[in-house]
């Protein structure tokens, strides 16, 4: 489950309902692409690929985590104890650099105004500092899930509108 889980549990920040939306984040990512958004082989190479496409993680993370001496300098400087996952002989696993590209390579024909807004909702879901991150509420709320059809119980039977 190393594959879903967020940077708070890696650096070892209290956490809460969070932690699921960035799990449903890297989960929706790898239903879509067949791909694993974050292939880390250990949580210093995850911290390292969410680094790479998400960009910094937040200094009160760092600061609070009970586990961010093993990643992290007394500066904040991230510490990466391993070279580039794919660049390791017979890795299969490519990190994604950009998600987007990832996105539009499995159906290039996908609706793009579609494409666009389920890239929102994952760059939502897979926001670094948790309290930046979308809630359950605000995810229900979002364009992408409303793009698709709800579903309408008539006669105790569901049928899509």
């Amino acid at each position: 489950s190393r594959y879903y889980r967020a940077p708070e549990i890696i650096l070892g920040c209290e956490f809460g309902t969070q932690i699921d939306m960035w799990s449903l984040g890297a989960t929706l990512f790898e239903i879509y692409t067949g791909k694993i958004l974050f292939p880390g082989s250990t949580n210093n190479d995850m911290l390292r690929l969410m680094i790479k496409m998400k960009g910094k993680v937040s200094n009160w993370m760092v600061s609070k985590g009970k586990f961010s001496s093993r990643h992290f300098t007394e500066q904040g400087i991230f510490i990466s104890a391993k070279e580039e996952t794919a660049n390791k002989p017979g890795n299969s696993k490519h990190p994604v650099e950009d998600l987007m590209s990832s996105l539009k390579s499995v159906n290039p024909q996908e609706d793009p105004k579609q494409l666009v807004f389920f890239k929102d909702f994952l760059q939502k879901l897979l926001t670094m500092d948790p309290n930046e991150r979308i809630t359950p509420e605000e995810a229900l709320g979002h364009t992408f899930i409303g793009l698709r059809s709800k579903p309408k119980i008539v006669y105790g039977k569901q049928k899509s509108q």
